[in-house]
């Protein structure tokens, strides 16, 4: 008894690839309405023109300030359901501004921290004093107050939230853990320890960056 011949003809399997090759053009390419690879889905319709004075990058939000003091948040192409607000504030100073998980903050000209996004676990509710520096992560956020000790806010099932003593000229909010240089160069971490992230190397340092392990 004969059975029926189950391959792909020929010519169909020609148009498949032919089909195929010509979608990953169209997105490598960038097409109307689809984003060049790669690239972020612009928040709340087009973004506005203007030149950058900042941009950070976060686990779903890549944001920029504008020169003229607009702040615009992308959502990623890749994780659309990130933060898609703006903020006008014009206080806020560009080189201040991070981008966490799902939220961001930045520094006020008087020193405050302002932050918007998801707020679950409190990261977008900083505390109610001055800062020079501010790293949102994932879930937490950490900041540098003016007088050098740390603050932290969110997410702190592994102890990310909670600074050591000590003073700090930076510090950056990972995802499970935290890094800070302090002032005389040593780096301090805390947090998840599982992949010996948290136990930083000997020596003097001027900036230091959690990852998000």
């Amino acid at each position: 008894m004969r059975t029926r011949d189950s391959a792909i003809p020929v010519g169909l399997a020609v148009a498949l690839v032919i089909a195929f090759i010509s979608v990953l053009a169209l997105i490598a390419a960038g097409g109307p309405g689809i984003p060049r690879y790669g690239e972020p889905a612009a928040a709340e319709g087009a973004v506005p023109g203007g030149n950058s004075a900042a941009i950070t990058s976060g686990d779903s939000l890549q944001p920029a300030l504008s020169a003229d003091g607009r702040y615009v948040a992308f959502a990623s192409a890749a994780s659309p359901s990130g933060d898609r607000s703006l903020s006008d504030d014009p206080t806020l100073l560009s080189h201040t501004i991070s981008a966490g998980g799902r939220h961001t903050c930045g520094v006020r000209t008087d020193g405050t921290v302002a932050c918007w996004g998801w707020n679950d676990y409190g990261q977008a509710t900083p505390p109610a004093s001055t800062f020079t520096q501010v790293s949102a992560g994932d879930y937490h956020t950490c900041g540098v107050m003016t007088d050098g000790t740390l603050a932290c806010w969110g997410w702190n099932d592994y102890g990310q939230a909670t600074p050591p003593a000590g003073t700090f000229s930076q510090v950056s909010a990972g995802c499970y853990h935290t890094c800070g240089v302090m002032t005389d160069g040593i780096l301090a971490c805390w947090g998840r320890h599982v992949e010996g992230q948290a136990a930083p190397p000997a020596g003097a340092f001027t900036q230091v960056s959690a990852g998000w392990i």
